[in-house]
C-alpha cells in the first residue's frame, strides 16, 4: 500500500497520475507536476477530505491542463472556486497541513499560522 507521493517528485513528466486504492491521507510531499493532465486518488482516505477537489486543484494551478480528477472532468467553476487553494495555502498542504473546516477561522489564516 503506498502512503504518500514520496518518489514522484522524480517524475516532472508525469501526465497521469493513478494512486487510486490506496492509504493516502494527505497532500505531503506532493509534487509539481506541470504536465499533469489527470489525478486519480479514489479509494484513499485524502479523497475524502472536504474540498479535495478544489485543493487538487489549488496544488496544480500550474498545470493548466489539469482536466480530470479521479476520472471526473474539472469545470470552469471547479477552477474559479480553487483560487483560495493555490500560493501558501498549497505549499502548507504540501508539507501535510489540513484545514480545519470546523474553526471559524479562515483556511488562509490557517495555512499563515501553520507557516510560523
Amino acid at each position: 500500500m503506498i502512503t504518500n507521493f514520496e518518489g514522484a517528485e522524480t517524475i516532472s513528466s508525469l501526465k497521469m497520475l493513478t494512486l487510486s486504492n490506496n492509504q493516502i491521507e494527505h497532500f505531503g510531499g506532493y509534487a509539481t507536476f506541470t504536465g499533469l493532465e489527470s489525478i486519480d486518488l479514489r479509494g484513499n482516505p485524502v479523497a475524502d477530505v472536504q474540498d479535495f477537489r478544489l485543493i487538487a486543484i489549488g496544488l496544480n494551478a500550474h498545470a493548466k491542463g489539469l482536466k480530470l480528477i479521479n476520472g471526473t472532468k474539472v469545470t470552469r467553476e471547479e477552477r474559479e472556486n480553487a483560487g483560495p487553494y493555490g500560493g501558501k495555502f498549497a505549499l502548507c498542504v504540501k508539507e501535510g497541513f489540513l484545514p480545519d473546516y470546523t474553526s471559524d477561522v479562515d483556511i488562509k489564516d490557517q495555512a499563515a499560522t501553520y507557516l510560523m
